[in-house]
């Protein structure tokens, strides 16, 4: 059963067209779902939507399934706007950040492909010069030969090199370099040690596009508007 807008309700019968799928057509067709949501998430980040939401999309996307993702409740959905409406006058607005006078130098590394291109999507708004990798032993082989590197932004947990790992060895070449993790396990990154060192900070996911450029410019200035940015 669906509505004008094809949204599907999850308690209702398969049609014909769902009962003749194979299981491998409907694993391929929950799996288009699933990357369709994680498409919403990435870009509902861009467009700075509310944290709860975001908080909401990144189950959907990261463990949801395609029924649960796509099933919507006209009337509950309208319930839960007005229950959860604000009751106070709007919160002040952001303070501004002026684009960076000099370009730097950043290096992005994540073995998600998805969450590397979102991270691309936001920080080229930025004055960087963008360097991505997909590893921790990829991220040191873009960098060889490198003279600069300003900032290094990186997954903790990453199957060949944990983010910890790749910022020491990153930080032989480079010894001031400021380090952001991102990651979706705050206590994993302290397993082992009881605080992230100088000049080393973390943004828990899911994070906003302002957050994420706030954080970035925290870690390399101390302020999200910089004097001699």
């Amino acid at each position: 059963m669906s509505d004008s807008r094809g949204w599907k309700n999850p308690s209702a019968p398969p049609s014909a067209n769902q009962a003749s799928l194979t299981p491998e057509q409907m694993a391929a067709r929950l799996h288009e779902m699933e990357a369709l949501c994680a498409d919403v998430y990435s870009a509902a980040v861009e467009l700075g939507l509310p944290r709860d939401l975001l908080n909401r999309l990144w189950v959907v996307a990261g463990s949801g399934t395609a029924p649960q993702a796509f099933a919507f409740d006209r009337a509950h959905a309208q319930q839960q706007i007005h229950a959860h409406a604000p009751k106070t006058s709007a919160p002040p607005a952001p303070a501004s950040m002026p684009p960076l006078k000099r370009r730097r130098t950043v290096l992005v590394a994540d073995d998600d492909p998805r969450m590397l291109e979102l991270l691309i999507r936001i920080l080229r708004k930025e004055n960087y010069e963008l360097i991505t990798a997909e590893s921790g032993p990829a991220a040191l082989a873009a960098m060889k030969g490198r003279p600069a590197l300003d900032l290094l932004i990186a997954d903790v947990m990453m199957p060949d090199m944990m983010g910890p790992e790749l910022a020491g060895k990153l930080r032989a070449t480079y010894p001031d370099l400021p380090v952001l993790y991102q990651t979706g396990f705050s206590d994993e990154l302290f397993e082992g040690t009881q605080d992230l060192g100088d000049r080393s900070a973390f943004v828990e996911k899911p994070f906003t596009a302002r957050g994420l450029l706030e954080a970035a410019r925290m870690v390399m200035f101390g302020s999200i508007n910089p004097r001699n940015g």
